[in-house]
């Protein structure tokens, strides 16, 4: 999907990941261990120290539906007790969106101590992927 903007004379081209939308309900993370952050507060909170990995996605995107899977494994893998796993729903949260830069979805970005180590956009990022990003930030 193309979104075109109109600013200034300028034109932005606006390229999404996903396919059209379709109006479902959010998508129910409650059965993961993955934290649902819902303010900028709560992100910045939670992001602060150590390692953290944050899901980007819109709960209609299929390609963010591809993508969960090795998010939410990666989350489950033992060896990362002490990493902070969260999800932002992103049409949802522009006040984390904005001042963190995230343009699109699905983005999975790397923290640590409160600044970005790296990003992945799109899908086809497998679980081995997420797991040596987090290990090169521990």
């Amino acid at each position: 999907m193309k979104h075109v903007f109109l600013f200034a004379g300028l034109f932005l081209i606006f390229l999404s990941a996903c396919d059209e939308k379709e109006k479902d309900d959010l998508a129910n993370t409650e059965s993961n261990s993955v934290e649902d952050i819902n303010s900028l507060a709560v992100f910045e909170t939670r992001i602060a120290s150590g390692v953290s990995m944050v899901f980007f996605h819109a709960s209609w995107c299929t390609v963010c539906a591809e993508q969960r899977p090795a998010f939410e494994a990666t989350s489950a893998n033992q060896a990362f007790a002490n990493v902070f796993f969260g999800e932002v729903e992103f049409e949802a949260n522009n006040d984390i969106n904005q001042p963190y830069g995230i343009t699109g979805f699905p983005s999975i970005v790397f923290y640590k101590d409160g600044v970005e180590q790296s990003r992945l956009t799109g899908k086809g990022h497998s679980q081995a992927t997420l797991e040596a990003a987090i290990n090169a930030l521990l």
